[in-house]
């Protein structure tokens, strides 16, 4: 009976640090796995300094001339549908505050 648990538990440990692993893995090639460096074409008429994007599953903060400032480590499949359609157009925001406070939403 202890060696059926002790399997099962080092199982268990196995299966988590393989997940976890994948995890990594997928995050540490996410600002160089060739993903496009400039985003969609704006459907917005506006101008803002700061704009999210989806970037290969991950949100992107791109600056007002189109120029990728960081890749954030919040995973785009994790939103809602609108949301998703939302970052597919790129969402301004007009000031770094903004620019935290929709970061901040979206990892919530």
């Amino acid at each position: 009976m202890r060696l059926k648990l002790r399997v099962w538990l080092l199982s268990l440990l196995a299966v988590g640090a393989a997940v976890c692993g994948g995890a990594a893995i997928k995050a540490s090639g996410a600002a160089g796995d060739g993903v496009a460096e400039t985003p969609p074409v704006r459907t917005q008429k506006e101008s803002a300094p700061y704009w999210l994007y989806d970037s290969g599953g991950y949100i992107a903060i791109y600056g007002e001339g189109k120029e990728r400032l960081e890749i954030t480590d919040i995973e785009t499949d994790t939103l809602n549908d609108y949301d998703r359609e939302l970052l597919q157009n790129g969402i301004p925001a007009q000031s770094k505050a903004e620019l935290l406070s929709l970061l901040e939403d979206f990892s919530s």
